[in-house]
């Protein structure tokens, strides 16, 4: 396995210029709480849950053309649902997430306008998640299985134009096997459809389990791998082949990245004890949380496959609120979006430049051809 450490300079992003940003307060729908998700490629439109007084409700945020502020919009739930999560946005406006029914049981749901639309769960169990999107319509997540003798079980599904079908992840490793009630779930996709993303448990051969992040790659399966160091990992998100999450380093979990063609992964730099990589753009951007000792702050890797430069998002804006976690990145430059602190409550927010452009990221050759050092063992099917 090779790796790269530092190659090159990074690049001249909104993070490395000093300049400050416009930090809006996403609100609520009424309680006190909200965080924010996921944000549309455009920086358009965010998606989350916030609390509406009486409980959890999935909502869209609609930003107005200068990037100054937006509308809050609550989306609704299933037919006797009482709490939703809108979980991830498609370049087509198309919203997934989860609604509890009648029984107050999750269901995956995908919102077009605020009307939820079930995604049903064709396996044996009751409830399901839906966590991500590709650009054209295909839904991943995980759906509670029915295993004879065992019980109800955790498994990464896939949906294709509504047919919700498990993926078999048992070619990464052997020691992962739903048949002895090893979970597995499926947290995000790229926007082209080809990765998916996500975690398994694996017996760990001492009476319990580890959990290993992995990639499956839909279009050649049996290049699909697993990241795994130390016995616990997860990946999150996945664009132009890359993945992002959390691994185990030998001390604490780090954010990391990986590429597909070769194989080889980064620990991303941290500014404190431990990290996770949430999500990342189309120009390899990528933005997460790390714990800075006096808690989670929110921040950003740019030109990662260059050996990145990490920021703190708290360092881009000058009011008194924290940004403790950012959940999604748009491909225009420098539009953020997660959930901070706000006068003592939790909200969402969006961070964006005080004259964002609507031309992508700076992307170079380098970002598409390589990776750099975090450790990742490689068990191909």
């Amino acid at each position: 396995m090779k790796f790269y450490r530092g190659i090159g300079a990074a690049l001249v992003l909104l993070a490395g210029s000093g300049a400050h940003a416009d930090l809006i307060d996403l609100g609520t729908l009424g309680g006190a709480t909200s965080q924010a998700w996921a944000i549309q490629s455009n920086g358009r439109v965010v998606v989350g849950v916030s609390d509406n007084g009486s409980g959890q409700q999935a909502f869209v945020y609609q930003v107005n053309a200068g990037f100054t502020g937006g509308t809050i919009t609550a989306l609704d739930f299933l037919t006797g649902g009482s709490a939703a999560e809108a979980r991830a946005i498609n370049a087509s406006g198309l919203i997934v997430g989860y609604s509890s029914d009648s029984g107050a049981i999750d269901q995956a749901v995908s919102w077009t306008g605020t009307s939820p639309t079930l995604i049903t769960n064709t396996l044996l169990g009751s409830g399901a998640r839906a966590l991500g999107v590709s650009t054209g319509g295909t839904v991943v997540g995980w759906a509670n299985d029915e295993v004879p003798g065992v019980g109800v079980v955790q498994r990464a599904f896939v949906s294709v134009g509504g047919v919700m079908s498990a993926l078999d992840l048992t070619g990464l490793n052997p020691q992962h096997d739903p048949n002895a009630g090893l979970n597995a779930r499926a947290l995000g996709i790229s926007p082209d459809g080809r990765y998916v993303v996500g975690e398994y448990e694996i017996d760990n051969g001492a009476g319990g389990f580890d959990v290993h992040g992995f990639v499956y790659d839909r279009t050649s399966p049996l290049s699909s791998y697993e990241l795994s160091a130390g016995g616990v990992g997860s990946a999150r998100a996945s664009n132009n082949g890359f993945a992002v999450g959390s691994i185990f380093n030998g001390g604490d979990l780090v954010a990391g990245f990986s590429t597909h063609a070769t194989n080889s992964s980064n620990y991303l730099p941290t500014l404190g004890s431990s990290g996770r990589g949430n999500a990342i753009n189309a120009s390899g951007v990528v933005v997460g949380g790390e714990d800075l000792g006096a808690g989670i702050e929110a921040v950003l890797w740019d030109a990662a496959a260059l050996g990145a430069t990490v920021t703190n998002l708290n360092s881009l804006h000058s009011t008194g609120n924290i940004l403790n976690e950012a959940t999604g990145v748009a491909d225009i430059s420098g539009v953020y979006t997660g959930w901070g602190t706000f006068g003592g409550q939790t909200h969402g927010f969006l961070l964006t430049p005080n004259a964002p452009s609507s031309a992508p990221e700076p992307a170079t050759l380098a970002f598409l051809v390589l990776g750099g050092t975090l450790v990742i063992i490689r068990r191909r099917r």
